[in-house]
């Protein structure tokens, strides 16, 4: 293997491997650097629209893709419900099957819920399979940065000195490129405290088990408020087959009041609340992770030779299942940054720009600031993160082999941005206060 002039990706992680696998498709000889994935949890399970087509792209078929029918939202007082069985997504007067084919994605677009574990182990194994992979299992220890040149001309990976031609950073909140060059990262709101851990059993559970058909399919998102349910907070419920994953985001502050396994009762019984009681089938979890998380982007995305890849660039609210599909648009665009970095690197603005936006919406939507929403509002604005879900996926065929799904891309995007195309009247509510009911079934 030549040490100099060879694109090297820093991080053996998910988006670092969907990277590698992308460049192995492209005939691209290049390093990975990083240890393989553990059996450590991780966020990220419930994806967007475009992560599952380019998870089929480049891994194929996997045990580790479950099914997501439904997003529902449980807030004190009202449930709202986003189907997204994309062969019933109305978009003005058609249907979204055509808009799939034309971009080259199957027309059978489900999303998915992942189990990262396996998933992230899978990825690896088949990125460094690849003859074009040269596997470092070791570690960047630094790096030479040319300023003017906006260019990294050297990597120390453990006692080794690579010559990289091009540089993608994936090694998410380490943030080694930003760190090495001192890129400024803004913080787009506080620190928040994480409460994840994944919930298991030994036998596949049947629906008959389950509040209703198909719940195992949605991802379920609560909104707690500290009047009803003991603690203010985000909360997710994602069930795969026999492991049910939950996690909730407060406020920093609760450290000081809340012990890990506090919340993790506060959010159970708020589950229960909802009609959401899921610790009978799950009587077993693992030990839970508690750590401070806080939402970054940072002022430039990529340089000369360098890209920041996935969360390195931008971290988002977790409720905009956005993970994922950032990892999967950087596998998508690194072959092409090597071919036109300048490119590349104006979508990418665009897309960290969107996503910074859309995490703005996200706050208020999700944030205290939604009990000043009206109903009607509140199902505007959940038709345009739907719509904004669309819009991102139709941007990333941009780069697509195919000349006609390029220019359906671009075509599609226009439609939408001069009002043609909307998504509209999609999600549904539901009236009165679902604890009121609740309590009085009970």
């Amino acid at each position: 293997m030549s040490k100099s002039n060879i694109p090297v990706v820093i991080g053996a992680g998910l988006t670092g491997s969907l990277i590698s696998l992308s460049l192995s498709k492209h005939g691209i000889e290049h390093v990975l650097v990083g240890a393989k994935p553990n059996d450590t949890m991780r966020p990220g399970e419930s994806l967007n629209l475009l992560a599952p087509a380019g998870l089929r792209y480049l891994l194929g078929d996997s045990d580790s893709y479950y099914e997501k029918n439904t997003i529902r939202i449980y807030d004190v007082d009202r449930e709202f419900t986003c189907n997204f069985d994309v062969s019933k997504m109305t978009v003005g007067a058609g249907m979204l099957t055509w808009f799939y084919k034309g971009l080259g994605y199957p027309p059978d677009n489900y999303l998915y819920h992942v189990d990262r574990i396996s998933l992230d182990k899978e990825a690896c194994e088949k990125a460094t399979d690849s003859a074009c992979c040269h596997h470092v299992s070791g570690n960047v220890k630094g790096l030479s940065y040319d300023e003017a040149r906006d260019t990294i001309t050297e990597l120390y990976i453990d006692d080794m000195c690579i010559a990289p031609s091009h540089v993608f950073d994936a090694t998410n909140n380490f943030a080694l490129v930003p760190r090495q060059i001192g890129l400024h990262k803004e913080i787009q709101e506080e620190k928040t405290r994480l409460v994840f851990t994944h919930y298991c059993r030994h036998d596949d559970p049947g629906d008959e088990e389950f509040p209703y058909d198909g719940w195992v399919d949605d991802t379920h998102i609560l909104l707690l408020e500290e009047e009803a349910d003991g603690v203010d907070g985000k909360m997710w419920l994602i069930a795969m087959g026999r492991m049910m994953s939950m996690g909730i985001t407060v406020d920093l502050d609760t450290i000081g009041t809340h012990s890990t396994e506090d919340i993790m009762r506060l959010a159970e019984a708020a589950a229960a609340r909802r009609g959401l009681a899921f610790r009978p089938n799950y009587p077993e979890h693992a030990p839970a992770m508690d750590r401070p998380v806080h939402y970054h982007v940072y002022e430039r995305c990529a340089g000369k030779n360098w890209m920041l890849s996935g969360t390195t660039a931008i971290s988002a609210m977790w409720t905009t299942s956005s993970g994922v599909g950032m990892s999967v648009e950087a596998a998508y665009l690194a072959p092409h940054f090597i071919k036109r970095p300048q490119r590349v690197r104006k979508h990418m603005e665009t897309s960290i720009g969107n996503l910074h936006r859309l995490h703005k919406v996200h706050e208020d939507f999700f944030g205290t600031h939604r009990r000043n929403i009206s109903d009607m509002e509140y199902l505007r604005i959940a038709d345009s993160l739907i719509q904004r879900n669309v819009v991102q996926t139709a941007r990333n065929a941009y780069f697509s082999d195919r000349w006609a799904s390029r220019q359906i891309a671009r075509t599609v995007n226009w439609l939408f941005d001069i009002g043609v195309l909307k998504v509209t009247n999609y999600c549904t509510l539901r009236d009165g206060s679902r604890l009121s009911d609740l309590e009085a079934a009970s």
